[in-house]
């Protein structure tokens, strides 16, 4: 978690009460500092670096708190999720260009990352999978309920399947965990 201690002087601090910015911080969602998140994706603060400043990855801005100069980069859960899932696609194989214009995207509803689904007017943990298609030149990725992979895969017959709800649940749980 980011350490309030890291905002600089009092000056600095009372200033970003004012603007509000400190009202984020002490939002309910949990706010991660780049040394964290690499300790949860475990993997080195230069890769993380590299991650985040490719342009073809499309990975979510990390919010700046503190101030311009010296300015603390913090991610959410979900910011951590969607990196997450960039790292495991990148290890499979899946090119930077795919997992910008189609893989990441193809998450933008939070609660499918998250593994979770409204049911009967409540929300229920669930599967989802991860499937990339190509048809022609054009490079199309979809989320789907894992329970029902089989029809999915014969109706539409993708080249790369994974369970993203299994894929992301340790990352998930050290993000629970370090949020405490």
């Amino acid at each position: 978690m980011v350490n309030q201690r890291r905002l600089g002087s009092i000056k600095a601090a009372r200033q970003l009460a004012s603007t509000g910015v400190l009202d984020i911080a002490e939002a309910p969602v949990p706010l991660f500092g780049a040394r964290d998140v690499a300790d949860i994706l475990k993997v080195e603060s230069w890769k993380l670096q590299k991650l985040l400043e490719s342009p073809t990855l499309n990975l979510p801005k990390p919010r700046k708190l503190g101030t311009t100069t010296r300015a603390t980069r913090v991610f959410t859960d979900i910011d951590v999720l969607r990196i997450a899932l960039a790292v495991e696609l990148t290890a499979d194989g899946v090119s930077a260009k795919a997992i910008g214009t189609a893989g990441l995207p193809a998450f933008e509803d939070k609660e499918e990352i998250l593994g979770l689904t409204v049911r009967n007017g409540t929300m229920q943990a669930a599967q989802y999978g991860l499937a990339l298609m190509r048809s022609g030149d054009v490079l199309s990725a979809e989320t789907f309920p894992w329970d029902g992979r089989e029809r999915f895969t014969t109706k539409n017959n993708p080249h790369y399947v994974r369970n993203v709800t299994e894929l992301l649940k340790p990352y998930a749980a050290r993000t629970q965990q370090r949020g405490k």
